[in-house]
């Protein structure tokens, strides 16, 4: 079970012996689909009692925008993994660190224009999200993943653990190799992409929140700017996992599933070159001089918590008391 479109049809593409199901709250139009993925239209914020019992992997990414709860969903994902199955979340930190990974940006204001104007309006949108949905624990929110699975009892703790992924947010980065030259230069541009479609699709979220169309297309202005100018950023993406216990007995119920959609939505399938292409640059990773994923322990990962809450300008635990 994968919520990403674009990577259920690549997932289903590279494994054509896997079942891949894809769960989207708005519907997926398309219909020349590879015989082994499946689309079907759900709120996830509902339940997933239809999905229990079913699933050896239930990969989640980026749909923390919406959830009202993510503790609850992460209890909810376990119900539908197998005994011995694998969960992997990912949502996206709203605080953008600087060149070296180690320090938040800090965010311009009326007081300080000379800060970034990107992470003003990253930092708005997190708290728009979080009035959006009335969070008001920061457990309830994707912040609850850099504690890890652990703080569950479901989840065969030898087997969790937490992580993050760094991406430019521009093509910034420079190697003397090749490999990691080109793949910040691809990831940038990408990234950077990602992010003025970001932009322009939160404008309204933040309106929403309070904050005037006047002032919104003057931060859009100046983080458009620093987009294409020399502003040195890293994205961090929180990334949790963990294995249901072979030996679970747990009472789950499985349930009949829902009917599939017909219509899908157009996608562009991964090519196999591409595909293999990605697996030659991913042999040289390892080779890298810039740290672009760090894995943590238990302990490792509360320690990470205090020392992220402890830096200036950071927005954990923030915004829920608003």
């Amino acid at each position: 079970m994968i919520w990403t479109t674009f990577r259920a049809l690549e997932f289903a593409v590279e494994c054509s012996k896997v079942k891949v199901m894809a769960i989207d709250e708005t519907p997926q139009m398309r219909e020349d689909l590879p015989s082994n993925v499946e689309f079907q239209q759900h709120d996830v914020n509902d339940g997933l009692e239809l999905y229990y019992n079913s699933y050896d992997v239930v990969h989640v990414r980026c749909i923390g925008a919406g959830i009202t709860s993510y503790r609850q969903l992460l209890t909810e994902v376990f119900k539908c993994l197998r005994p011995g199955g694998v969960a992997i979340f990912i949502e996206g930190d709203f605080d953008l660190l600087e060149e070296k990974q180690m320090y938040i940006l800090e965010p311009a204001s009326d007081s300080n224009p000379n800060g970034s104007w990107l992470q003003r309006w990253v930092q708005a949108v997190r708290k728009a999200q979080v009035h959006r949905c009335k969070l008001k624990d920061p457990d309830d929110s994707p912040e609850t993943l850099d504690k890890g699975l652990w703080q569950f009892d479901l989840y065969e703790s030898s087997t969790c653990g937490t992580g993050s992924i760094f991406t430019p947010v521009s093509p910034w980065p420079e190697s003397d190799l090749p490999e990691e030259s080109l793949h910040y230069k691809v990831v940038g541009v990408l990234m950077r992409q990602n992010l003025k479609i970001f932009l322009h699709s939160t404008q309204s979220m933040l309106i929403e929140d309070g904050v005037s169309r006047e002032d919104t297309e003057t931060w859009m202005a100046h983080a458009l700017s620093e987009l294409e100018g020399p502003l040195k950023a890293w994205f961090r993406w929180r990334v949790a996992w963990g294995r249901r216990t072979p030996d679970s007995t747990v009472p789950i119920v499985k349930a009949t599933p829902v009917a599939t959609a017909k219509n899908f939505k157009a996608h562009m399938f991964p090519s196999p070159q591409n595909i293999e292409a990605r697996k030659n640059l991913m042999s040289k990773v390892k080779h890298f001089a810039r740290p672009q994923t760090h894995i943590r322990n238990e302990q490792q990962s509360l320690e990470y918590i205090k020392q992220r809450e402890s830096l200036s300008f950071s927005t954990r635990g923030k915004f829920f008391d608003d």
